[in-house]
């Protein structure tokens, strides 16, 4: 919703895999060329920076056990006959997963709400530039 914005050759695809993933994070993109974008006042920006930070975060300690789970996925991988265990850690993958899910759309309802009509028409409009850009990138995925 708020990781739409195209840069003239930058962009969540541009990023590398860690990158990228840290983009996925913090929005795609940083808040400054959002708020340009959708043109924030300084009193949004500054709620939009609280709304982040606050995700961020909440989402630090799931994005730690998250690591800790898949080093212990990993490491039964190697082991033989560890096929509950492998079960058990990938649910729990899943968990935490969506615990970030949650969080970061949680996060994204908050900003969108502080918006003002105009601005959710160009969010809406940004975003979905950004899932086209997406979807002519790897044509073979869903929606």
């Amino acid at each position: 919703m708020f990781a739409q914005t195209p840069p003239a050759d930058s962009g969540p695809g541009a990023f590398n895999t860690q990158e990228g993933r840290r983009g996925f994070v913090r929005g795609h993109l940083d808040l400054d060329r959002l708020a340009q974008a959708l043109n924030l006042t300084d009193t949004q920006k500054d709620q939009a920076r609280t709304i982040f930070q606050q995700a961020r975060q909440s989402a630090q300690p799931i994005r730690q056990e998250l690591k800790q789970n898949r080093e212990k996925l990993s490491a039964a991988a190697k082991i033989t006959n560890s096929g509950s265990d492998i079960q058990k850690l990938a649910t729990e993958q899943g968990r935490l997963l969506g615990k970030l899910i949650a969080i970061r759309t949680e996060a994204k309802a908050k900003f969108y709400q502080m918006l003002t009509p105009e601005q959710r028409v160009k969010d809406d409009q940004l975003h979905e530039q950004f899932r086209q850009r997406m979807r002519s990138r790897n044509p073979g995925t869903r929606e």
